[in-house]
């Protein structure tokens, strides 16, 4: 619910925060944005690391061959979610030519299945506002 004192970049982040389960660390540091060459983005927030690049069938291919994909239904055209064993759930949303990745990390005493609707929460937040 938007504040009216709030800037709505502010209420964004809040939001996003909100979503991925983020603490109060998640505050002290400020996103970091950089450009993935010529073709895409990437913004690193603590835990969440979010990216919008071309979308290629063999970005998801190559994550299959690394282990099983969940088909995540109602987020984009399409979406997949991986539980990276390096600590990380992964979720790769394809939106028409473009791809939305965010990876959230995985603190000890958590699983994937922890943060997974907070992952896709976040996506389906993200989605409407790629061009």
């Amino acid at each position: 619910m938007p504040h009216a004192d709030v800037p709505p970049a502010v209420e964004d982040a809040f939001r996003c925060e909100y979503a991925i389960g983020g603490n109060q660390v998640f505050d002290m540091f400020p996103p970091q944005e950089e450009p993935l060459g010529t073709y895409g983005s990437s913004c690193n927030y603590p835990s969440v690391t979010l990216q919008v690049i071309p979308f290629l069938s063999s970005t998801i291919d190559a994550a299959r061959t690394r282990g099983p994909l969940e088909s995540v239904p109602n987020v984009g055209d399409e979406a997949w979610l991986y539980d990276n064993p390096a600590g990380y759930a992964e979720l790769y949303v394809k939106v028409g030519s473009r791809m939305l990745t965010l990876q959230r990390s995985v603190v000890v005493g958590m699983t994937v299945a922890d943060v997974r609707s907070g992952v896709i929460a976040l996506a389906k937040a993200l989605v409407p506002k790629l061009p």
